[in-house]
């Protein structure tokens, strides 16, 4: 697990997390939809979240395998947060999750810069 921290925007950030699964892909765990509904879920069963809602979502290929892109906002007592994420399985089944954040109302002044961010993960593909 890798997160970084902007110093000059509180509430900017961008993490990878990279955990074992069972499944060879991500349509194995289901549909982008049901992902999607799973996301918020899980959002908004987080203490202090008053309001999730999935912005968009779209399957895109990513180093070379099947990756889901999600877009989505949650609005808690922490802060309203505008939230970027992929998400792949590798070809040794490790959940690739990489997550880019910013406060909802600077969200368009660094959507450029996240949507870089995100694509220019890479991950190991020669195991």
């Amino acid at each position: 697990e890798v997160f970084f921290k902007s110093t000059e925007r509180k509430k900017y950030s961008f993490g990878v997390t990279v955990d074992p699964v069972t499944i060879a892909t991500l349509s194995d765990f289901g549909t982008i939809g049901q992902v999607a509904e799973s996301i918020i879920r899980v959002e908004k069963e987080k203490e202090g979240v008053i309001f999730a809602e999935m912005r968009g979502s779209s399957k895109i290929e990513l180093s070379g395998r099947e990756c889901f892109a999600f877009d989505y906002v949650a609005n808690s007592t922490r802060g309203n947060i505008h939230y970027l994420a992929n998400l792949l399985v590798d070809r040794e089944k490790n959940l690739h999750s990489i997550t880019v954040q910013s406060k909802q109302d600077e969200f368009d002044e660094v959507k450029d810069e996240m949507e870089k961010v995100l694509a220019s993960y890479r991950y190991d593909q020669t195991g």
